[in-house]
């Protein structure tokens, strides 16, 4: 009986990003991936996550799919050995194995807006990034910075 529920628990979790652009990650490939490329990556524990906020990873994954790869996992059920973690949910910009902790707005702005400094800062992405995601989001580009006068 137990292992029914439990089997519920983990394909619900599964579904909850099943048609969206958030990789759902399990302890067989969570290190492939993470050591393999630019993530955004939501570490969580359902048992003590509500999931917030799962429609804003969503949406972020949309705004930047084909930019920076956003994953999730569930802590709880995969059981996979990620260090430095403090609490639940934990967000971490990975790029090839390397993370910065994210510690800003929950906002799909925010996150998004994470995202392309730090992959810009590595190195990993293309030419107008951020007026590709900000469309994604139907934001208008931020004007650029009016030069000094000389």
């Amino acid at each position: 009986k137990n292992f029914v529920v439990l089997l519920a628990l983990v394909l619900a979790v599964s579904a909850s990003y099943e048609d969206s652009k958030v990789y759902g990650l399990n302890k067989d490939n969570y290190f492939e991936f993470a050591n393999n490329g630019t993530w955004m990556m939501k570490l969580y524990a359902n048992c003590v996550d509500i999931v917030e906020n799962v429609a804003s990873l969503e949406e972020a994954a949309a705004a930047l799919d084909g930019l920076v790869k956003v994953g999730a996992i569930d802590l709880a059920v995969e059981r996979v050995d990620i260090g430095g973690i403090q609490g639940f949910p934990t967000i971490r910009f990975i790029h090839n194995g390397e993370f910065k902790p994210y510690s800003g707005g929950r906002s799909v702005k925010d996150i998004v807006d994470f995202a392309l400094y730090e992959a810009e800062k590595v190195g990993a992405l293309p030419p107008n990034a951020q007026r590709i995601a900000y469309e994604r989001l139907g934001l208008g580009v931020p004007e650029p910075a009016a030069a000094e006068p000389v």
